[in-house]
């Protein structure tokens, strides 16, 4: 459509609900033109004005539209044996996809442990997303590894070694750390490299691209997507 039908088609709904006049400081002749630049817009596409009168979403539909798809998504979201999870099975989800290596990401995680902890009803789910401009999906696999190997007290150790490393990327500083921090370093390399490990990879990536996730941290707090990173504190005002 040209510049001019636009131009039509926006101003022929100012149309519908003020007068001419009010809307328009046009001369007779022009009023005369633009009507029927108008006139033949709508004859032409009639569906203008069905989308121009249809009202925008509400907060509310979108709201019941995320509750839907977090429901779809459950099982995903908070039964993944794969994740770190911490507090009471029944308590309210507090979801964090966290890149694996950040300078920033072990004083992150412990503030959103303490936030659970004070709150007492609240369940830390994370989940170490692998694409991120912090880290090589190496580092999600390492933590998978450590994680599944070891245990949620050792992973949260390899979380601050991932911190410092300079590139989490190299298998081999990988290892460096496993056997410094005295890791089964072949066993912790084997387990990055198994097959349920890349599933786990892929399932994530899935979930984060079906909430819409691009940037991270991002969070799922009880009932509520929340896409781009947040202090914790704000994070309480959504839980009970």
């Amino acid at each position: 459509m040209c510049v001019r039908r636009a131009e039509a088609a926006a101003l022929a709904v100012l149309l519908a609900f003020d007068s001419p006049a009010a809307a328009l400081d046009l001369t007779e002749a022009e009023h005369a033109a633009f009507g029927a630049e108008v006139r033949a817009l709508l004859l032409d596409e009639p569906e203008i004005v069905g989308r121009a009168l249809s009202p925008a979403p509400s907060y509310a539909d979108e709201a019941a539209k995320d509750a839907a798809l977090l429901d779809e998504r459950a099982a995903e979201l908070y039964r993944d044996p794969a994740d770190f999870a911490e507090g009471p099975a029944g308590g309210t989800p507090l979801v964090a996809f966290l890149p694996p290596a950040c300078e920033t990401c072990p004083e992150l995680l412990e503030e959103l442990r303490a936030l659970a902890q004070e709150n007492g009803a609240t369940r830390l789910i994370v989940k170490d997303f692998p694409d991120s401009p912090q880290a090589d999906p190496q580092a999600a696999r390492f933590l998978t590894a450590v994680l599944e190997e070891l245990g949620p007290a050792y992973w949260k150790e390899a979380r601050t070694a991932l911190s410092g490393l300079p590139d989490p990327s190299n298998p081999e500083a990988l290892r460096r750390v496993s056997e410094v921090m005295g890791w089964p370093a072949e066993d912790l390399l084997a387990r990055m490299a198994a097959p349920d490990t890349e599933a786990r990879l892929v399932r994530m990536r899935g979930l984060a691209e079906a909430l819409g996730f691009d940037v991270f941290p991002s969070y799922v707090v009880g009932g509520t997507m929340i896409r781009g990173d947040v202090p914790p504190a704000l994070l309480a005002r959504y839980l009970p």
